[in-house]
C-alpha cells in the first residue's frame, strides 16, 4: 500500500501495489506516480526496512526526497550524542525504552 498524506496524517491519495517493490525500477515508478499528488518541497517518503536497500534510498534522494526507515542492520561504528535530547518511554507493557541520537561513522544519516 502506498499512501500520500498531509501534515496533518489525513490521507490526500492511497494506492494498492502489486507484489514486491524492492526492486528500484518499481520503487521509481511507484514514486513518480505518488508525486503527482504532492504538494511542496518537504516531502518525506517513509517506508519500511525490506524496501530500505542502499540503491532505493539512493533513488528516493536522486529524486530530491528526503526518507524515514527502519535501518536494515545494527550500526556498527558509533557513538551517542550527548548534546540531543534523550527521549524516555514506555511500552503497554510497561517496558521502559530510552531514545538516543547517535552519530554512525562515514554515514550522512541520522539514527536514533
Amino acid at each position: 500500500m502506498a499512501l500520500v498524506v498531509n501534515l496533518e496524517g489525513f490521507i490526500k491519495y492511497s494506492s494498492v501495489l502489486q507484489g514486491n517493490i524492492t526492486d528500484c525500477k518499481t520503487l521509481s515508478a511507484t514514486i513518480d506516480k505518488l508525486a503527482v499528488h504532492t504538494i511542496g518541497h518537504q516531502t518525506v517518503v517513509v517506508l519500511d526496512a525490506d524496501i530500505a536497500t542502499d540503491d532505493n534510498l539512493k533513488l528516493i534522494l536522486q529524486k530530491g526526497y528526503q526518507y524515514l526507515c527502519v535501518a536494515r542492520c545494527k550500526p556498527k561504528d558509533y557513538h551517542i550524542n550527548t548534546d540531543r535530547l534523550t527521549v524516555l518511554m514506555q511500552t503497554r507493557n510497561t517496558e521502559n525504552i530510552t531514545i538516543k541520537a547517535v552519530t554512525v561513522k562515514d554515514s550522512s544519516d541520522y539514527y536514533i
